[in-house]
């Protein structure tokens, strides 16, 4: 296999030129940059945590990798360059590896959204991330029906983690509140 692609590296080329297609390095096909779809696109960070997009870029050469903010078109980083005031934000990459990392230190729910990274070619290319900044507290509500922000009948109290007994207790009191509350709304008016 190495050796039909050196073959192939060497003989495409004069191909080219035979049949008339003078085509540069860049423009032949098996030199493209191209994205490696293994990474992970929907990536959810709590609070306060390092929040981590990680873009793998095949055959990158000579061209640099961007991290743009998609709600302002931001640039915040080209290569290993920070091009943004806000500290919070870097791009790792290690010499040689085909992976180049958003950090974002300290994330807030603001920084939810979605971030592209790009890739300087012509035309350019880019691979969509989408970043999930949530709470450090979650809501009872969110606990019993396992969706965010569902509220279930029940209110929406904040708690860090709350223990299954207290969680059960105030489901129950929700419960007897809706009954107690129903009885009263259905319940005749005295004359």
């Amino acid at each position: 296999p190495k050796k039909a692609h050196v073959f192939t590296f060497l003989l495409l080329p004069v191909l080219n030129i035979i049949s008339g297609e003078v085509q540069s390095y860049w423009e032949q096909p098996f030199a493209q940059p191209y994205f490696d779809n293994s990474t992970k696109r929907e990536v959810t960070a709590t609070v306060g945590q390092s929040a981590l997009l990680h873009c793998r870029v095949r055959n990158l050469g000579d061209r640099a990798v961007s991290w743009i903010r998609k709600r302002d078109l931001h640039i915040l980083t080209v290569g290993i360059l920070t091009y943004t005031n806000d500290q919070r934000f870097q791009s790792l990459h290690t010499e040689g590896s085909d992976e180049w990392t958003l950090r974002i230190t300290s994330p807030q729910p603001r920084d939810s959204g979605t971030y592209e990274c790009q890739v300087s070619t012509e035309p350019k290319i880019s691979q969509a991330f989408r970043l999930n900044v949530v709470g450090k507290y979650i809501t009872m509500a969110a606990r019993v029906s396992g969706q965010p922000g569902a509220t279930g009948g029940l209110p929406r109290l904040c708690h860090p983690y709350p223990q299954p007994q207290l969680l059960l207790l105030l489901l129950l009191l929700s419960i007897k509140r809706t009954d107690y509350l129903n009885k009263i709304q259905h319940a005749p008016m005295p004359r």
